[in-house]
């Protein structure tokens, strides 16, 4: 897949000091989940930083084809918060609404994510974001929609982590050169890039 049409990923802290950002989520509060302003992305193969502008136009367009991901993009009737990147479903969106800082959610959680959120176990809440998503049904391109979520231990999620670990290992018999950037691309994970509000 062209990594072009991969979700990004922006995460916000959760254990900041002052922060109350997992109690407003448990509680069903919407939560900031991208805010507006200008952005960074650092590309996780490349290295190359992407700098755009989320502004109110982008935050209602992500509200908007979330209400009809049934029927366009996405095309799923639920999105699900997983455990780090992963397929373990920790809970789903309920609600995607526009907040005066940007783009807000509420959820709803199931028991592993309740105690988790509970107990602090996760530092991280990133969103999956793409910013273009060809229709799989009408081959159109969507722009900016919403993905899912996850709860992560650290920034980069394990499974970058492990994708990064799998293709720096990946040599060829006689070579002592690393696999070409093409095949990092398709060997890369969902996620396409990262954006952190704040550094780990």
């Amino acid at each position: 897949m062209d990594r072009k049409h991969l979700p990004y990923i922006y995460s916000t802290d959760l254990l900041a000091t002052g922060s109350a950002v997992a109690r407003r989520a448990l509680i069903g509060e919407p939560i900031l989940i991208y805010p507006t302003g200008q952005h960074h992305r650092p590309d996780l193969w490349t290295g190359e930083v992407r700098t755009w502008t989320v502004d109110e136009a982008v935050v209602a367009q992500l509200v908007d084809n979330y209400t009809h991901r049934e029927e366009r993009g996405i095309r799923q009737t639920r999105l699900p918060v997983n455990e780090d990147h992963g397929s373990r479903a920790l809970g789903w969106f309920k609600d995607v609404v526009a907040l005066p800082g940007g783009l807000g959610a509420t959820f709803t959680w199931n028991c592993k994510g309740r105690e988790a959120l509970e107990a602090g176990e996760f530092a991280y809440f990133s969103a999956e974001i793409y910013d273009e998503l060809i229709d799989r049904v009408t081959g159109q391109p969507v722009r900016n929609q919403l993905a899912g979520e996850s709860l992560c231990p650290a920034g980069i999620p394990k499974a970058v982590v492990s994708a990064r670990q799998r293709d720096a290992e990946r040599v060829l018999p006689g070579s002592r050169h690393s696999p070409a950037r093409g095949d990092r691309g398709r060997g890369a994970t969902r996620s396409g890039g990262m954006i952190r509000s704040n550094p780990i």
